[in-house]
């Protein structure tokens, strides 16, 4: 009955959020998003999403299995495989598979368990179950809404009163929609003011092919503000929105997160959390984000028991603002000779980028684009902070050697 509940609830939810977003409220500057109260739940439900990978920690075992055959088979072709549509549709398959075959051999078992051990297993097939439906489902309703003629519908649809902001949005190109977007949420953050401060960071998307994959890192131009996003994804102004909210360098700014940090264990969890306080701006990708953290959040645990032990499992992010997406077949394919890895350079800190301002001193006067790509900072932070104190510093050296000087 709880694996019964739970599917249907959540089932029911999927649909009525996705068909409230996608057929009525495309997203609009006109339009108001809906209610603020999203602030107040979003540590509640990463804490839930905490509890619950734990519980779904068997489904991942065969999974991962199955990922270190292929990677033994395939070698570092894997992770090109890994990201591809066709490899996406085969993991979403395979989960599902796996979830199949779970509850066809743990539910016989409920009826002879213990009360305890009934609600065990349950629990197990429910946290999974969960998963799927808001990850897995979520992503499956964005797929084919990515692959629908929206332009052609809007074309025929043009002049219904109903359908006014489905037809303004996607009766325009790619480019254009992209920008219609970053105007929106621009007119959205301005009664926002945490919506507004990450959104600055944002400076707008940018079309890469489909060969580029959109993953471990290799999703934005931190300096520029850029968002990375494939072509179809422009059909689906929830999925922009929430990759905008998702993927703004603003965790790049030392501010927030002094350098070098790490993904699993501390920009991930951050980046999350701030998704899921603006639910109510992108509702489907909200629910994505809460499935994807219930399989993700199992790594920071991981990492942060691994670290409380002594043992650092887990690479900084690096200086391009990549990072290795699984150390464990990382360190495999060193043994096996697959490839023989540089030591990556972890993020630049802030004294490493002054430093090196000081021992080139023509990085002082260098256009504040060049710093920024030069050591992945973002814009603001280069203007705002780092090339004042490296001025500043560079006075106050300037002002000590001139009274040396007079000593002298």
């Amino acid at each position: 009955m709880l694996l019964l509940g739970v599917g249907l609830g959540l089932l029911i939810n999927l649909v009525i959020i996705n068909g409230v977003c996608y057929l009525g409220l495309t997203p609009s500057p006109q339009r108001t998003p809906l209610g603020k109260g999203a602030h107040q739940w979003a540590g509640v439900w990463q804490s839930l999403a905490y509890g619950v990978t734990v519980l779904r920690l068997p489904f991942g075992l065969a999974p991962y299995l199955l990922k270190v055959g292929a990677y033994l088979i395939f070698g570092e072709r894997l992770w090109t495989l890994w990201s591809s549509p066709l490899g996406q549709i085969a993991r979403g398959l395979g989960d599902l598979l796996n979830f199949v075959l779970a509850s066809y051999v743990l539910s016989p078992l409920i009826s002879d368990a213990s009360i305890w051990s009934a609600l065990l297993i349950q629990l197990c097939l429910s946290s999974e179950l969960a998963r799927l439906i808001l990850e897995k489902g979520q992503m499956g309703v964005s797929l084919v809404w990515q692959f629908l003629p929206h332009r052609a519908i809007a074309n025929q649809l043009r002049g219904g009163r109903w359908a006014q902001t489905y037809c303004a949005y996607y009766g325009l190109n790619e480019a254009a929609r992209l920008a219609y977007l970053l105007t929106v949420l621009r007119v959205w953050s301005h009664t926002d003011a945490e919506l507004a401060e990450k959104l600055r960071y944002v400076r707008g998307f940018q079309i890469v092919p489909n060969a580029h994959p959109l993953r471990t890192g290799q999703v934005r131009d931190v300096a520029r503000g850029q968002i990375y996003l494939h072509t179809r994804w422009s059909n689906d102004p929830w999925l922009l929105i929430g990759q905008a909210l998702r993927r703004s360098p603003w965790l790049f700014d030392p501010r927030y997160l002094p350098r070098p940090f790490y993904y699993r264990t501390e920009a991930n969890p951050r980046a999350t959390l701030f998704v899921l306080s603006m639910a109510h701006y992108c509702p489907p990708f909200a629910l994505y984000q809460l499935g994807h953290e219930i399989k993700a959040a199992r790594f920071e645990l991981f990492g942060r028991c691994g670290r409380w032990l002594g043992w650092e499992w887990e690479q900084p992010v690096q200086a391009d603002g990549a990072y290795a997406f699984d150390p464990a077949l990382r360190w495999l394919g060193e043994r096996l000779g697959y490839f023989c890895p540089t030591p990556p350079r972890p993020l630049w800190s802030e004294a490493e980028a002054l430093a090196e301002i000081k021992r080139d001193p023509t990085l002082s006067t260098a256009p504040i684009e060049i710093l920024a790509q030069r050591f992945t900072f973002p814009l603001s932070y280069v203007e705002e902070v780092l090339l004042p104190r490296a001025r500043q510093a560079a006075s106050q050296a300037s002002a000590t050697l001139s009274g040396d000087s007079q000593c002298g």
